[in-house]
C-alpha cells in the first residue's frame, strides 16, 4: 500500500501539470464491482430512466488501489452533461477494489472476465433494452465489456447495441476478439487503438470488428508520467469527442 502511495507521489511529481481531464482521484474506493449511475442530476443508486439510451463505462486496473481510483465513468457522465444535460443515462461499472495489478496477466483477465459476467447480469436486472445500451471498456475494461456483451447474449439471446473499446493491450486480444468473440455480441463493435511508445493496443483485423488508429502524440513521454501516457489520452480524447 506504501509502494503505491510514493509512485502517484513521484510520478504526480515528475510531470506535474494537471492533464485536461482528470481520469485518476486521490481516495479510497471500496466497491469490488457495482453499477453505479453516474448519470448529471440523478442520484447514484438510482435506476436508470428506461426512455433514455444507456452508456455503460468499464474502467480498467487500478494499481494505485487503495491510495487511487480511477474516475473515468464520471467523466463521460460531465462531458455528456456539458452538452445534453442528461439526456443520456451513464452507468459506471466500478470494479475499483477488485482491480488492482495481479500476479499475472492471465490472472488480470480470468478477473475481468468474472467482472464482465456480473455486469451482464446487472444490465438484464435493470430490463433496459439491449438495443438502446452501449458498453465502453477502457484498457482492461475492454475484457469487462467484451465478456459482459458475451454473457448478455447468452442470457437473453439478445445483442447489445454496440460495444466501444478503448486501446485494450495486444495480449489481451486473444481473450477479448476470440474467447469472448465480442465481434458478434452486439450490432456494431468499435475498437480504438494506440500505437507507438505508450499506446498499448494494435489493430484487431477480425470479423465484425471496425478497428480505428487514435493518434500518439506524448510518445516517449508517456512514460514519465502514465497519468498522462497515449493510452489514457486515447480515453481523454473519446471522452471529449463521444455522442449519441
Amino acid at each position: 500500500m506504501q509502494f503505491a502511495l510514493i509512485s502517484a507521489i513521484v510520478l504526480l511529481a515528475a510531470d506535474p501539470a494537471p492533464p485536461a481531464v482528470r481520469l485518476f482521484e486521490f481516495g479510497r474506493d471500496n466497491s469490488p464491482g457495482t453499477l453505479v449511475n453516474r448519470t448529471a442530476g440523478v442520484p447514484s443508486q438510482s435506476p436508470p430512466d428506461p426512455t433514455k439510451p444507456t452508456l455503460v463505462v468499464a474502467h480498467g486496473l487500478n494499481p494505485l488501489h487503495p491510495w487511487m481510483h480511477v474516475s473515468v465513468a464520471q467523466r463521460y457522465a460531465d462531458s455528456l452533461a456539458a452538452r445534453s444535460g442528461n439526456a443520456v443515462n451513464v452507468l459506471d461499472w466500478d470494479w475499483n477494489a477488485a482491480a488492482p495489478l495481479g500476479v499475472s496477466l492471465e490472472s488480470d483477465q480470468h478477473r475481468a472476465v468474472s467482472q464482465g459476467q456480473k455486469l451482464a447480469q446487472a444490465l438484464v436486472g435493470t430490463g433496459l433494452d439491449p438495443a438502446s445500451i452501449r458498453l465502453i471498456g477502457q484498457s482492461a475494461g475492454c475484457t469487462v465489456v467484451a465478456a459482459a456483451a458475451r454473457h448478455y447474449v447468452a442470457l437473453t439471446g439478445r445483442p447489445l447495441d454496440q460495444v466501444i473499446l478503448l486501446d485494450p493491450v495486444g495480449s489481451s486480444h486473444k481473450v477479448i476478439f476470440d474467447q469472448q468473440a465480442v465481434g458478434s455480441a452486439a450490432n456494431r463493435v468499435d475498437h480504438y487503438w494506440v500505437p507507438g511508445a505508450s499506446g498499448f493496443g494494435k489493430p484487431a483485423n477480425r470479423s465484425g470488428v471496425v478497428d480505428t488508429q487514435v493518434a500518439a502524440p506524448r510518445k516517449l513521454r508517456g512514460w514519465i508520467n502514465p497519468f498522462k501516457s497515449d493510452h489514457m489520452q486515447a480515453v481523454r480524447w473519446h471522452i471529449n469527442t463521444v455522442g449519441w
